[in-house]
């Protein structure tokens, strides 16, 4: 873990990680991705090349987000449309997206593995295949889910677990929307144009499906976060970043020691800022940066400060944002977070977006070895991608590569810096088999 600016305490007197929401990811058929299954830590950073494929990992993951929270025709369009997410690669014609997740719900943890399986109609209407949850409580083994396929949803397991007894109920889609459903809360309104995760109403059902709904993928725009935004009530920061303001007001209203850790973090990232305010002009809002020079303080809009600084402010927000009733975000991924930063202060963003662990679970991509120079960042927290004959393949780090850092013959920054850190051809293999085998099987 990172050094914590507000306490100069080591990292050994700070708590553990939180566990990865995301404990591991299957894709099949989307953009370069023909078939992937990784596993993800609380801090996982994804390292390739430009154009290797890493975006599109993230993307994936943005997609399953959006669809949780519109439908189905609007998550497609937002992401390009069907043709432009679908693999290109001629033996795949659907898009297959599996999670294994951990999460607390009414203070137990749970695990969950979801799987979606979508495809395009000769009408270029893109429909749900199938779309199956299993839900298991870890201490008691409890368990529950559904599975939806061929217009049925069958639900099995004890949903609230008001008594002993299990069951076992399938009905037709259509009738989810008749009136003497719509009283039962296990069977709500249901569209075919929604995840039936997406309307699934009760515990712990909801709280996996919120976990991924307040889930982002962040690629921020320096521009848009410089131009005055009109005054919203967004409760979650914009991919581009662009309502910083009211989202870092609504930190300092919530919970004023997050804001204070941000407020801070910046202040190691870049030198002279000591505070950051909201300045509201009419019907719009933008940030300002109180820095601190020799003639006394000075209050700068957006509009005059460094893209790095923008971006380092929009990251520090995003892992420090609290999302109501969850409190914080499934996960958090940003492109590329050192972009336009000095490496002596990507060291200091990387502490902070570490011990933004303890809250949520943080994803990142670079091709940077800057990043990797952090003495913080260890060989299981890498991924490595490489594009191979067209194809995005992503892994741990090979163990030829994990033996050196071990030995401290060299860091990962300059096996990075060398083009040295490859993927592990075992983990490759594995996932090959998988994909030959059928993606169902283990």
């Amino acid at each position: 873990m990172a050094r914590d600016p507000l306490t100069n305490g080591s990292a050994d007197a700070l708590p553990k990680a939180k566990p990865a929401f995301l404990r591991r990811v299957r894709i099949r058929g989307y953009k370069s991705i023909e078939f992937c299954d990784v596993t993800l830590e609380p801090l996982t950073i994804l390292v390739g090349r430009n154009a290797s494929g890493k975006s599109n990992f993230l993307d994936a993951l943005g997609f399953l987000s959006d669809l949780m929270e519109m439908r189905i025709p609007e998550a497609v369009s937002r992401h390009g449309g069907w043709r432009s997410i679908k693999s290109r690669f001629e033996n795949i014609d659907l898009i297959e997206i599996m999670v294994e997740s951990q999460f607390e719900s009414i203070g137990s943890p749970w695990s969950a593995n979801y799987s979606l399986s979508m495809e395009s109609t000769i009408k270029n209407e893109v429909k749900i295949r199938s779309e199956i949850l299993e839900l298991r409580e870890v201490e008691t083994g409890r368990e529950c889910g559904f599975n939806v396929s061929g217009g049925k949803v069958t639900w099995t397991g004890e949903e609230h677990f008001e008594n002993d007894s299990e069951w076992t109920s399938t009905v037709d889609v259509a009738e989810l929307a008749s009136s003497d459903k719509l009283d039962d809360p296990r069977f709500m309104k249901h569209q075919s144009s929604r995840l039936f995760l997406s309307v699934s109403g009760t515990l712990p059902f909801c709280e996996f499906s919120e976990g991924l709904r307040s889930s982002r993928v962040y690629n921020f725009q320096p521009q848009s976060i410089r131009n005055h935004q009109p005054i919203n009530s967004e409760s979650i920061l914009a991919r581009d970043g662009s309502n910083i303001a009211h989202i870092m007001d609504e930190i300092k209203t919530i919970d004023n020691s997050s804001f204070r850790r941000v407020r801070d973090y910046l202040a190691s990232v870049v030198p002279g800022v000591s505070d950051c305010l909201r300045k509201v002009y009419g019907d719009s809002e933008t940030i300002a940066f109180v820095v601190e020079q020799q003639q006394g303080q000075l209050v700068f809009d957006a509009s005059s400060m460094s893209d790095g600084t923008l971006r380092t402010l929009a990251a520090l927000l995003a892992a420090n944002q609290i999302i109501l009733p969850l409190e914080y975000p499934g996960f958090i991924a940003i492109e590329e977070p050192e972009t336009s930063l000095h490496p002596a202060a990507t060291r200091a963003l990387v502490d902070a977006l570490d011990e933004a662990t303890m809250r949520t679970q943080i994803l990142l991509t670079t091709h940077s070895a800057d990043i990797l120079d952090n003495p913080t960042i260890l060989p299981e927290n890498i991924r490595v991608v490489r594009m191979i004959e067209g194809r995005t393949v992503i892994a741990p780090v090979d163990e030829a590569s994990v033996s050196i850092v071990r030995q401290n013959l060299n860091t990962l920054g300059e096996l990075e810096r060398q083009d040295r850190l490859e993927p592990d051809a075992d983990d490759l293999e594995r996932q090959r088999s998988i994909f030959r085998n059928g993606v169902g099987q283990s």
